[in-house]
């Protein structure tokens, strides 16, 4: 995904309520997570699981299948944060996360998990399995419908027991667990197997839609500590306020009127909380959203990074929404010293190289060029070997040859729409031409489409035109997605590799989109941000009158 502040965020985070206003995780003290993990309907599961990742000193992973009745119990040391998914058959996975853990209480939930909500007009289903090593794309087996409504399919057994999973069953593409077995395992990604023991050499599988026929319902987290049930009810206000404030950023694409808006609801749940947890919970989500705002507040900024700590392992596995706020903060001494305690202090080299490669990109958007390559020589010098080097020099570095005023060197593609032939650079001088990178498994890619198909309506006969590259797995892909709804009626091709392919390294992307304008002589006019959604008419219009 190109977006890297991503409109949809919110921190799902459990808290603890401790008496104690010392915000540090204390090493020592070892507590329970235990509860119950059941269905929709509050009834045990067949086959349901507790998985735990556990940061503190050290990152440590865990499962747990749950009892007959549902309950679950394991000990914990106190830690930075933990990590929770909880996961049954025939429902969606959950996830929680436990934050700041430093209490002598347990915790105690109960979570019903939300069912499989199979898509209206089933007419294909595929079988994955043992028999194909669970590939989406390659080898799977098509089910019949039968005339009784379900679907079937023989499959060929090369042992004496064989594990299966249905795809396209669901709106988004998952695999889970069918309605005929002997048996059920885990499958890692939030799923269940299910298995036939039989020695035939060809079993068939049968798929019943009535036994999948469950109510849509959401999933609910509930616990009897006050603290917990108030944090949930502070989430769901966060939550429902962030869909409301995407809905209206859909109509307008005003970010900023949609960072305010949430800017201004989170300010004052943060005055009027009283719970030291909560507050800085509240303060973790605002940290984000401060980034866009208008007149962010800097006592909230300096509170959540004062509390918080520069060595704190919730830096690991979200320093891309943790520093974002960094930037907005105007006492230039106090921000400093943050920046150098983070990346010279913080005891993860990995966390230390994140935190400059992030610094690099916000700078780079509020078109501070200065404070940006001021990080991005840091990060070069300091962690070149970093996987935040390799990215910064990517999309960073003085010496790319894909930037706004520099000549697109000479390439050549193949026609997608006309076997054999190919489309060059030299082809399409003359012209003003937008090149997109894209791929038919890209969210904000399809997104992009009615605006585009607009764009060409608008400006196909104004000596302009486009050329799309897909990075998809197969060329297949591309000619389904264009017999669907998009017809995209313009130039083609494929570039093979997904992110190894040839195109990718030759146009130095690291996320699609990647939208290219370029002149009649071959000078890159604009890139990426100006030729999006809204802005990409207005775009250009600058040029073609």
């Amino acid at each position: 995904m190109k977006i890297r502040l991503i409109l949809a965020f919110v921190f799902i985070v459990v808290l603890i309520g401790c008496s104690s206003e010392d915000l540090t995780p204390k090493r020592d003290r070892t507590i329970h997570i235990k509860g119950f993990v059941l269905g929709y309907d509050g009834k045990p599961l067949t086959m349901a699981h507790v998985h735990a990742q556990i940061t503190g000193k050290n990152i440590i992973k865990q499962s747990f299948q749950v009892g007959s009745s549902g309950e679950f119990s394991f000990p914990v040391k106190s830690a930075d944060i933990i990590n929770l998914e909880f996961t049954g058959v025939n429902h969606k996975m959950y996830t929680l996360e436990i934050f700041n853990v430093g209490c002598n209480e347990d915790i105690e939930l109960e979570v019903k998990l939300k069912p499989n909500h199979l898509k209206d007009g089933l007419t294909e289903l595929k079988l994955i399995g043992n028999f194909n090593k669970y590939s989406f794309s390659n080898g799977f087996i098509l089910m019949k419908k039968e005339e009784d409504g379900t679907f079937s399919a023989f499959v060929p057994n090369r042992a004496d027991t064989l594990f299966y999973q249905v795809l396209g069953a669901m709106d988004e593409e998952r695999s889970i667990n069918g309605t005929q077995y002997d048996g059920l395992v885990y499958d890692g990604g939030g799923d269940y197997r299910s298995f036939i023991v039989s020695k035939d050499s060809m079993v068939k599988i049968t798929f019943d839609l009535n036994k999948m026929n469950f109510p849509d319902k959401d999933a609910k987290v509930s616990s009897n500590n006050k603290s917990m049930m108030r944090y949930f009810e502070i989430k769901k206000g966060i939550s429902d306020l962030n869909l409301t404030a995407i809905d209206e950023f859909r109509k307008d694409e005003n970010l900023e009127k949609y960072y305010n808006t949430m800017h201004k609801y989170l300010f004052n749940l943060w005055k009027n909380e009283d719970n030291a947890r909560n507050k800085l919970f509240i303060a973790k989500n605002y940290n984000f959203y401060a980034f866009r705002a208008k007149n962010a507040s800097q006592e909230l900024i300096k509170y959540f990074y004062e509390n918080i700590g520069n060595k704190s392992n919730l830096w690991k596995s979200q320093y891309m929404y943790l520093t974002p706020g960094i930037t907005v903060i105007k006492d230039d001494e106090f921000r400093n010293e943050l920046i150098k305690a983070l990346t010279e202090e913080h005891p993860d080299k990995d966390v230390r190289a994140g935190i400059l490669y992030e610094l690099i990109g916000l700078y780079q958007s509020k078109d501070n060029k200065k404070e940006s390559m001021k990080y991005y020589s840091v990060l070069i010098k300091k962690y070149p070997d970093s996987w935040g080097a390799k990215m910064a020099k990517k999309e960073y570095s003085p010496d790319r040859k894909i930037v706004v005023g520099k000549i697109v060197p000479d390439f050549s593609v193949e026609n997608l729409d006309k076997p054999g032939s190919m489309i060059s650079s030299k082809d399409l001088r003359g012209k003003f031409v937008m090149i997109d990178m894209w791929a038919t498994w890209c969210g904000p890619c399809v997104g992009e489409m009615e605006h585009l198909h607009n764009a060409w309506t608008k400006f196909k006969n104004k000596n302009f035109t486009m050329l799309s590259i897909s990075i998809d797995n197969k060329k297949e892909d591309i000619a389904k997605f264009r017999a669907g709804k998009w017809k995209m009626p313009w130039m083609h091709s494929f570039s093979e590799g997904v992110w190894k392919s040839k195109m990718v390294e030759f146009f130095e992307v690291t996320g699609v989109p990647k939208p290219m304008l370029i002149a009649p002589d071959g000078k890159i006019l604009e890139m990426e941000g100006t030729l999006r959604g809204n802005d990409l008419e207005k775009t250009l219009s600058k040029y073609l009158h």
